[in-house]
This record gives structure tokens, sequence and C-alpha cells, in this order.
């Protein structure tokens, strides 16, 4: 049999095979879940419990005595967390006319800061291409500028120079008597 008559629908199951299951992973969420996070405590926990067996103790027992450490370690850290932001909630009115005055201060930093730099900049360059516009050139009867004495303010020609050579040391040039590749060795 060619593979020229093989059907060209060999994509589909797949594509339904993937559909189901992203289908059944979103609707199965609420279960999945918590299956997951419980395969991961066992494998972060497990180091603990076998510890614990190793110093002779039951496994249930050691599974006992991990789990409540565990919940008591995390409801301790949720009390000190909720305790925390229950007295920031009680001594935020203490801190609201600290807060209004540094947003207006953020506020009033826009102004005179680098924004309103850049703007006088911007004025300064075009009030001073405008002056510059205002200057007379020289005319074909051969008057001098008001600026004579002042380099053009058109473009500058620039030309370069090949690099000085660099000297020779004479410390670095070799006596005849040192070997050399183009040498032939005597005898």
């Amino acid at each position: 049999m060619s593979l020229a008559l093989v059907p060209k629908r060999v994509a589909l199951p797949g594509l339904i095979t993937g559909l189901l299951i992203v289908v059944f992973l979103y609707f199965g969420k609420p279960v999945l879940m918590p299956l997951a996070l419980a395969a991961l405590f066992t494998f972060l926990l497990s180091p603990l419990v076998q510890l614990l067996q190793r110093l002779r103790l039951p496994r249930a027992l050691a599974v006992l005595i991990v789990t409540l450490s565990v919940f008591s370690l995390l409801g301790f850290l949720g009390w000190v967390i909720g305790r925390e932001f229950s007295s920031l909630a009680a001594s935020l009115p203490n801190y609201k006319d600290n807060i209004r005055h540094r947003i207006v201060s953020f506020h009033e930093s826009g102004r005179g800061g680098v924004i309103e730099n850049l703007k006088d900049i911007r004025t300064t360059i075009a009030e001073s291409s405008t002056v510059a516009q205002a200057v007379p050139t020289p005319s074909a009867a051969g008057q001098a500028p008001e600026n004579a004495g002042h380099p053009p303010a058109g473009p500058a020609v620039v030309s370069s120079s090949p690099p000085p050579q660099p000297k020779p040391n004479p410390a670095w040039s070799a006596p005849s008597q040192q070997w050399s590749p183009h040498r032939q060795r005597a005898g």
C-alpha cells in the first residue's frame, strides 16, 4: 500500500484528544489543585517524616507530628502577618498628612525639574537660532560683517591626516648575530 493512499485525517484525533485534556483540566481545577498541592507537600515533607522514622517513631505518628508542626507554623505566620496588618490599619490615620504631603511634593517636583529645564533649553536654542539668522552677511562689495572677529557660523571643514608612524626603539632592534628565520644555519 502506498503512502499516497493514507488519508490526511490523522491530525483530527490528536486535536480532539488535546481539546478534551484542556477541557478536563479546566473543569477539574477545583479537584486537581488540592491534589497537586498535596503531592507537592508530600515531596517537601517526606524527608522530615523519614528522619522521625529513623528515630524509631511509627510512620503514622511521624506524619502526624510533621503535619501538626507545619500547620502550627503556618498558623503562627498568619497570625503575625494579620497582627501587623491590623496595626498598620490602626496607625494609617496618623500617616494621612505625611502621605498627602508626599503626594503634593511629588506633583510639585515636576515644576522646575528636568522637564522644565529641557523646555528652557529648547527656547534658548530657538532664540539663538533666530538671532543667528538676523546677523547680516557680507555683501559683494567687500564689507566686513558685524562679527568679523568670530569664526563663521556655518559648517566647519575637517580634514584628516594619517596618524604619525611610531619611531623605532633602538632597544628593540636585534643585533645581526641573533637568530633570524631568514638566516641559514652555518655548517
